[in-house]
């Protein structure tokens, strides 16, 4: 007795199974695009590492940072209207609406972010001068004691 028939019934039934199943996937599972780019300083372009990047579209977001050569890639699923905001500590934050055309076409974004004046991180920015004589004072350090953020009293 052959067991090749028996063998050719059950590999023919789970290729059947497998294509069914694939079928039934929901659109969004079977293709999957990109939106890629790179992130540079404006004023020297330099790759921009640590940057947040986050993306929104109908249903969907997701939120990801540069690598150290400031490149970053999303994946996107359905084609339609899509929110990029681009922001980093000490630069100035970017966004940008467009529309993706949808799976499998590849879109790229690239962004330039401009520095903050003082870097963004605060500081003060002015001459100390003696009480007495309006002189300058050269080399001060200036002790920050307390801080008060925002609307509070």
């Amino acid at each position: 007795m052959s067991l090749l028939p028996h063998r050719i019934h059950w590999t023919v039934c789970w290729i059947v199974v497998a294509t069914f199943a694939c079928l039934m996937l929901p659109a969004s599972s079977q293709a999957r695009g990109i939106i890629y780019g790179h992130i540079r300083n404006a004023e020297t372009g330099e790759p921009v590492g640590k940057a947040t990047i986050k993306l929104s579209s109908e249903g969907f977001r997701k939120s990801i940072t540069t690598y150290r050569d400031g490149f970053y890639s999303v994946p996107a699923w359905s084609a339609g209207e899509v929110h990029l905001s681009v922001a980093r500590p000490g630069m100035e934050t970017v966004a940008l609406d467009t529309v993706y055309r949808g799976p499998p076409n590849p879109l790229r974004l690239d962004f330039q972010l401009k520095p903050l004046p003082g870097g963004g991180l605060g500081g003060v920015s002015d001459k100390v001068l003696e009480a007495r004589t309006g002189e300058p004072i050269v080399c001060a350090n200036i002790i920050v004691l307390e801080t008060r953020l925002g609307n509070e009293t």
